[in-house]
């Protein structure tokens, strides 16, 4: 589950308006929902779907593709994020309102799987007619951060005995693409099982039925289902079916607070992040281990780390909506 939009932590700046944000987070929220076909499922998916008087079913049988192109669309909100850089210089604080987008695309096939980032950076609310056209968000003069340097590059990863590796370039070094390269290793497969590249390891019991109002309650190692290696307890409603870009989902409600750790591909720095769900829906893949809707209003406080004593502290309100266009090749 994504939790927090990891380069959107680096400037301590006050940015575009909470309300202006919300407007052009709003627009990308409706595309989304345009390109899921506003819940309609793809008939020859929806085929596939085990359902019964009981309820409906959450397949682990189907076997997993092996080719599979996944965008990923990841944007944060942030509510008067407060801020404290620490350093060997000294410590500055701050606070951050704003939204900020990712996206990426992944491409799978077999043993091979080639990362591709297309955009990083504020999202900026499109001026009126007669003004500029909305420019990338690299290119909004909201300065550099480790992702906005790597938009527009491919990392690809072969499957090799050790795992994930980077294999070795014949073409001029890129120092950028080699740490990128590094970091995303090290934090494999289970980047790859929460963007769909990989079925989940952990899962919902394929003899269970599922109607509305179920619910489910996570805690201790059943928490891996969305956060690996996390502590708290999260509440799960199952509200009914809906899908996905055509992709046969059940969503669910989630309330509640967990705790937990991640290591970003992007810059190498280890996050330390608590957070509350206040209100959140998710959506479920009825036929794969998939997440491929998550939405959440969330109050978090992370702490990030890296060698040279650099440590930041931040809290506040973050909306986190991601939305994963999933297609098997």
């Amino acid at each position: 589950m994504k939790a927090f939009l990891l380069p959107a932590l680096l400037p301590l700046l006050a940015l575009v308006s909470c309300d202006k944000a919300r407007q052009a987070v709003e627009k990308i929220r409706q595309g989304a929902e345009r390109t899921a076909g506003e819940g309609r499922e793809d008939a020859a998916l929806a085929a596939l779907v085990e359902r019964a008087e009981e309820g409906v079913r959450f397949r682990r049988d189907l076997p997993f593709p092996d080719a599979v192109t996944v965008g990923v669309t990841n944007v944060t909100t942030y509510s008067n994020l407060r801020g404290v850089k620490r350093s060997a210089l000294g410590t500055s604080s701050g606070t951050t309102e704003g939204s900020f987008e990712e996206v990426t695309r992944y491409e799978r096939k077999g043993g091979e799987v080639t990362i591709t980032l297309e955009r990083s950076g504020q999202v900026i609310e499109e001026e009126e007619e007669g003004e500029e056209k909305k420019k990338p968000a690299s290119q909004q003069g909201q300065g550099e951060n480790a992702a906005s340097r790597l938009i527009g590059k491919s990392l690809t990863l072969h499957h090799t005995g050790r795992g994930w590796r980077m294999p070795k370039s014949a073409g001029p070094v890129d120092f950028q693409l080699i740490a990128w390269g590094r970091n995303t290793e090290s934090s494999l497969p289970g980047l790859f099982e929460e963007e769909g590249l990989l079925p989940r390891p952990l899962w919902f019991p394929p003899a269970r039925s599922w109607k509305e109002g179920d619910v489910l309650e996570l805690s201790g190692a059943s928490l891996g289902l969305l956060f690996p290696k996390a502590s708290g307890k999260l509440s799960l409603v199952f509200e009914g079916e809906e899908a996905v870009e055509g992709h046969p989902c059940g969503r669910f409600s989630v309330q509640g607070g967990v705790s937990f750790e991640e290591k970003s591909p992007k810059d190498g720095m280890l996050y330390q992040i608590e957070m509350t769900i206040s209100e959140g829906w998710i959506w479920c893949s009825l036929l794969h281990p998939l997440v491929l809707k998550e939405e959440l209003d969330t109050v978090q406080s992370v702490r990030i780390s890296a060698s040279g004593g650099i440590e930041d502290r931040f809290q506040g309100k973050a909306e986190v909506l991601c939305v994963r266009s999933w297609k098997a090749d």
